[in-house]
């Protein structure tokens, strides 16, 4: 049978620890915190003044340039840091696209009209794609298929081209408009369609089978795709956003809320489009205020690229590295610029560990940085610093001490700001009672139970 001198003991005893528990998770512990945005580097590609609508893949740019009073194709080497000079005729070359080791372009005037060219860098050999007597335009480029959109029969139709088997195959059926630019990713192709008000469309190579993504007629257009996504512009809102169909799921979903949206792209987790929210309010407007933006998939969060007030337009993505043309330098004179995005955002974030030590408190302090960092600052609030990842620091005085750590990489930096209580001795509890004596009433508590 329990006493009631053994149940006091036993609630007392229970206070205690429970008082205890709270004072070890307190004594070191994060108080507040503050992230600083991730900031993303730019480089300047060009130095013409004149170039525009870039691709890119790999380590490799294309553009269209102006530099030599007529339209030629260029190209960057990231690696190499060398800039070649891909077409040299004095006819025009438009609209660039590149997969593999392959640019392709659409040409104007070479043979009185528009027809879509070839360029195999590692054989320095130029291939003319079609050549019949009408405007093809608006190439794109995956493994061995090249599609357009092509006016032979009047109203556009998307064609494509198998390179390995010399094959040119017509992809539309329907009387009405395929508009645009098509896009490509492995075996399907998507387009805008406007049969009935302007919709996205896709055929699948592989099972030789037309789907159409939108069905609201309300203006879908410019689509792009990296696997089974497919982004495009929506104007179903009565102002242009991005939105997003999932085939493997087939959700659609909004990306973009700003009603400002142009000229999407998208791969990997990331998708990227050119934005007005911050200047002109309409997105076709040249020399206004056009940023370029980008959406994480995983994150579910979105990041504005650049920030200059000028126009920053046509943006195209590869891996992390997304291009752009750039109009910061002078109304009329454009240029290509590339940033680095973090394929894994900084998101700073410490814990803390601590010993009694000489009446002094030793803090293990452990970086549970997200994101990849390749350097830490330590601010220890007392004076101090550190820069190793994982640090110990002992503190000679009691008192609350704001500690800073920022994490950095090559792309970008993030910070968090906690606060700890550095104590001495056993502490007392917040109401002044001291622990040591309430220590003393247990034991004397326990003689007597005993």
């Amino acid at each position: 049978m329990i006493t009631n001198k053994k149940l006091d003991l036993i609630v007392l005893v229970t206070i205690f620890l429970i008082l205890l528990l709270i004072l070890v998770l307190s004594t070191a512990s994060a108080a507040t915190a503050q992230n600083v945005s991730t900031t993303i580097a730019e480089t300047r590609i060009t130095n013409s003044g004149s170039a525009g609508s870039p691709a890119i893949y790999g380590n490799w740019i294309v553009w269209e340039d102006y530099r030599n009073g007529n339209a030629d194709i260029y190209m960057y080497d990231l690696s190499t840091q060398k800039e070649t000079q891909i077409t040299t005729n004095e006819s025009m070359q438009w609209c660039p696209d590149i997969y593999g080791n392959r640019i392709v372009w659409e040409e104007h005037e070479r043979g009185g009209n528009d027809d879509i060219y070839m360029y195999d860098l590692p054989t320095f050999s130029e291939t003319q794609i079609t050549t019949n007597n009408s405007t093809q335009n608006l190439p794109a480029i995956y493994g061995d298929i090249i599609v357009w959109q092509d006016r032979r029969n009047e109203d556009g139709d998307i064609y494509m081209y198998d390179i390995s088997t010399s094959k040119e195959t017509k992809i539309t059926t329907s009387k009405s408009e395929q508009w645009g630019r098509p896009a490509i990713y492995g075996d399907r192709i998507v387009w805008t369609d406007s049969s009935n008000g302007y919709d996205i469309y896709m055929y699948d190579l592989s099972t030789s089978r037309e789907t159409q993504i939108t069905t609201n007629g309300l203006g879908q257009e410019y689509p792009a795709i990296y696997e089974d996504r497919i982004v495009w512009v929506d104007w179903r809102n009565r102002n242009s956003d991005i939105y997003m169909y999932n085939l493997s799921t087939s959700k659609e979903t909004r990306i973009s809320t700003s009603g400002l949206a142009f000229n999407p792209a998208i791969y990997g987790n990331w998708i990227v489009w050119q934005d007005s929210r911050n200047g002109n309010r309409n997105i076709y407007y040249k020399n206004g205020n056009r940023d370029i933006y980008v959406y994480d998939l995983s994150t579910q969060k979105e990041t504005q690229v650049t920030t200059s007030k000028s126009d920053q337009i046509n943006p195209s993505i590869y891996g992390n590295r997304i291009v752009w043309e750039d109009y910061c330098n002078g109304d009329e004179s454009p240029d290509i610029y590339m940033c680095t995005l973090n394929s894994s955002p900084l998101i700073v974030s410490f814990s803390t560990s601590s010993t009694y030590e000489n009446k002094s408190l030793k803090v293990c302090f452990t970086d549970n940085t997200a994101g990849e960092p390749a350097a830490w600052e330590w601010n220890f609030g007392d004076g101090t610093n550190s820069t190793e990842q994982n640090p110990e620091h002992i503190y000679s005085t009691e008192g609350n001490y704001t500690v800073t750590l920022t994490a950095s990489n090559g792309n970008g930096t993030d910070t968090n700001i906690s606060e700890i209580k550095v104590q001495s001795a056993l502490p007392t509890t917040p109401g002044g009672f001291n622990f040591f004596i309430f220590l003393s009433i247990i034991s004397y508590l326990f003689k007597r139970s005993t």
